[in-house]
């Protein structure tokens, strides 16, 4: 797992349920002396033990803290990547350039493994067609993190899914469309 997942997820909680449930959530996953800094790679054992540690303390199920996780992270990630985007970018070519963006990110990065496969596909002008493939089944944070794109943009995203690795299927499939209201302004 990259070290910028986990010190996100640190920032995360912090944000959403305070600076003391960072400690208490590492104790209850038994990493209470670890810490993570964003170049580093780490088990993903250790994620998992923090989102079951969240889980635990806060009664969230892992689904629901992983989707806010990723609607979370949007903001430093697209300030972090700033210079991948360009400026007439909204939503939606944001979210279908993104397969090219991670390219990009693992280049500059050195990153060889370890970031999801995906594709997109504009169906027709305000709908995409998103497929994410990945052993770690991360299917959650990916769709918070599209979610999240729709309100760095001010713009409301429906995301509906058809297929999900987490129930069986090989991949997951994620529809993001813009709501009507939008498309129609």
């Amino acid at each position: 797992m990259h070290g910028i997942f986990l010190t996100e997820f640190k920032k995360y909680v912090k944000a959403t349920r305070g600076d003391e449930a960072w400690d208490a959530i590492r104790a209850k996953a038994g990493l209470d002396s670890r810490a993570y800094v964003p170049i580093q790679q780490y088990p993903d054992k250790e994620a998992a033990a923090l989102v079951a540690a969240t889980s635990a303390i806060d009664g969230a199920t892992a689904t629901q803290i992983l989707e806010n996780y990723g609607r979370f992270i949007v903001a430093d990630l697209l300030t972090l990547y700033q210079g991948l985007l360009r400026p007439d970018w909204r939503s939606l070519e944001l979210i279908e350039h993104a397969p090219e963006m991670i390219d990009r990110a693992k280049r500059l990065n050195g990153l060889a493994i370890g970031l999801p496969e995906l594709s997109v596909e504009r169906a027709n002008p305000v709908r995409l067609l998103v497929r994410y493939e990945s052993p770690r089944k991360l299917c959650s944070v990916g769709k918070g993190m599209l979610r999240g794109i729709g309100d760095y943009f001010g713009e409301a995203l429906e995301v509906t899914e058809d297929a999900c690795m987490l129930e069986g299927k090989p991949f997951c499939r994620v529809g993001v469309s813009m709501s009507a209201a939008v498309a129609a302004a």
